[in-house]
């Protein structure tokens, strides 16, 4: 098949899922100039570039499995526009919360992937102990200015024994899962700073969605940053693996400001039919959901 070949011999790869050796190209590079941590920005814009994408032949997990060593990259990220947006993504972290609450309704809370923090800030207006770590040194300094818990760096993380705890009674990994070459890896270290009364919330991009079957290679998804694509089945896969079992499955709601969908949109329309949004639309939230990703509630196995 064109544009289709099996990993072999000394270029063999491993499934980042099943372990699974039986690789298949369904999708060669978009890249077309070296990478720098731009593309790894939480707002880029260029949908439809990504490394080559490859599918296990065991689970069906898509991987960008020639991109491993990304984690440099968000170590140096800055993205001023992320940080621009916070009474827009404080609505996301608050809906989330919601769900929280019906399992926890106070306690010690981890945030994986944390960003500026916009998450442990309103988890601490919920009445958490709420705590983040976030890759990136630069999202971590705008966090600490603004007075919240991120500590800079990844699970595991040495910094996190000096709270004096060994498990966090909700554990947060919100669209983080996609950004990695090891996922089970990751979600491992997520089960060792939770107990069997803890619960966790996972948040990624569903890939075998509708929105994705429509927009095919388009999809607003399909981005340099995100390295694995998941469906139900291999997220499920990935969490059982590291010793996590689902509680509830359901589609999260997304809130963003108005003028920044109008500038997404662009993206898909011609040159001539493209629109500045006017600045008053930067303090409109917008609720909706495309039902393309997945949120994930579990457990720690007993």
């Amino acid at each position: 098949m064109n544009n289709m070949a099996t990993i072999e011999g000394d270029d063999i790869k491993t499934c980042w899922v099943c372990a699974s050796k039986e690789l298949i190209l369904v999708r060669p590079s978009t890249i077309r100039r070296p990478l720098t941590e731009e593309n790894f920005a939480i707002t880029d814009p260029n949908y439809g570039t990504t490394s080559a994408i490859y599918r296990c032949q065991g689970c069906g997990f898509l991987q960008c499995a020639q991109l491993k060593d990304v984690l440099q990259y968000y170590h140096r990220l800055k993205d001023e526009e992320y940080d621009g947006s916070g009474q827009h993504r404080l609505h996301q972290a608050d809906r989330l919360l919601k769900t929280v609450t019906r399992y926890k309704k106070s306690g010690t809370l981890l945030d994986v992937g944390a960003g500026t923090g916009y998450l442990v800030e309103q988890a601490q207006r919920y009445g958490f102990e709420a705590v983040g770590i976030e890759p990136s040194s630069w999202l971590c300094e705008r966090a600490v200015e603004k007075g919240l818990n991120v500590m800079c760096g990844v699970l595991p993380l040495a910094g996190l024994g000096s709270l004096r705890r060994a498990t966090f009674d909700v554990v947060t990994v919100v669209d983080v899962i996609e950004h990695v070459s090891n996922p089970v890896e990751v979600l491992s270290h997520v089960a060792d700073v939770m107990s069997e009364e803890s619960v966790g919330f996972l948040v990624t991009p569903d890939v075998n969605s509708l929105a994705a079957k429509l927009t095919g290679t388009r999809w607003w998804h399909y981005r340099v940053a995100h390295v694995g694509y998941f469906t139900r089945k291999t997220i499920l896969m990935a969490l059982d693996k590291a010793g996590l079992t689902p509680i509830s499955f359901s589609r999260p709601r997304w809130y963003l400001s108005a003028a920044y969908l109008i500038s997404r949109l662009n993206v898909y329309l011609p040159s001539l039919l493209r629109v500045t949004p006017p600045e008053i639309l930067n303090r409109l939230t917008i609720g909706f959901n495309l039902f393309d990703s997945m949120l994930v509630v579990f457990k720690k196995k007993s």
